[in-house]
């Protein structure tokens, strides 16, 4: 979602207040961190959608998911 209201409106009614998310780039204690995280990508890294690459695991009690920035050209 490129507007970032309607983007964390939708993380709200996906996630708990306080979601934790962590990769190489960053790490986020709350919902609020995480919106501005994802808001940042997308100022870091404009007209590059990122998609889910496989399915989601579970790994001592946390949520692992593989994604793919891929560019309109497809690469």
């Amino acid at each position: 979602e490129p507007d970032a209201a309607r983007r964390t409106e939708m993380l709200r009614a996906l996630a708990a207040p306080d979601v934790v998310f962590r990769d190489r780039f960053g790490c986020t204690a709350s919902l609020d961190d995480l919106a501005g995280h994802i808001t940042a990508a997308t100022q870091h890294m404009p007209g590059l959608p990122l998609e889910r690459d496989g399915e989601v695991r579970q790994r001592q009690g946390t949520a692992v998911a593989d994604w793919l920035g891929r560019a309109p050209d497809g690469s």
